[in-house]
């Protein structure tokens, strides 16, 4: 059995002390597991995860979504896409934002006179003065894709929102969920890292997938 995950860095397993704790690897433990999850990514990203993951044909893809305040770019830096975020919570959060790399690093602090650089600090600005609303509907066009793509590949998939404050928009778009928050756990369990759920946090998700994974295949 091959199960394939999607996501962010609490998919990926970051801020433990080992990311063969995270949920993906404690619900695989009797299967194959391609963990396809990155550190920063926006829900853009996943969605291309996912789109990576149908066709490879799995037995199961599980996605942990993202917040709806996060963007995208190429990192030339790095030479790999990055995540950014550019939220209007980053300042009443800063402790939790400590480690994000924001757009104007990724650019080098200017605007370099480029297709790429103007389209990146648009996008940018365009989520940062965004209404709450609008943002939400771009992560709810994401989700809906990565839906239609496990659905007409006929791949039982499995969802659960990292950020509670999205579960009922998940609920509007699919009952294949586990309704379980590790953004909002990390403040009673936190990792390592004081900014990611601790180990507790993903025993309880991979018990809940675990028993949905059951009902669906």
């Amino acid at each position: 059995m091959l199960i394939i995950t999607c996501g962010d860095s609490y998919t990926q397993g970051e801020g433990l002390s080992d990311k063969q704790q995270a949920y993906p690897y404690l619900i695989s433990q009797n299967a194959e597991l391609k963990n396809l999850s990155q550190s920063g990514a926006s829900e853009y990203l996943i969605t291309a995860q996912v789109e990576e993951a149908v066709k490879l044909k799995p037995d199961l893809i599980v996605v942990g979504h993202t917040n709806e305040y996060r963007w995208q770019i190429w990192d030339f830096r790095n030479n790999c896409i990055q995540g950014f975020i550019v939220a209007n919570h980053v300042l009443k959060n800063e402790k939790y934002y400590r480690n994000w790399i924001l757009s104007e690093q990724i650019l080098g602090n200017r605007r370099k006179n480029t297709k790429e650089h103007q389209a990146a600090w648009h996008a940018a600005g365009m989520l940062y003065f965004s209404e709450e609303k609008l943002v939400q509907q771009l992560w709810s066009g994401a989700v809906s894709k990565q839906i239609i793509l496990a659905q007409k590949a006929k791949i039982p998939m499995i969802h659960h929102c990292c950020f509670g404050h999205l579960q009922p928009l998940l609920k509007e778009l699919t009952d294949d969920y586990v309704e379980f928050h590790l953004d909002n756990e990390k403040h009673k369990d936190p990792a390592p890292d004081r900014s990611h759920a601790g180990l507790n946090s993903h025993i309880k998700l991979a018990r809940l997938i675990k028993n949905r994974h059951q009902q669906i295949l």
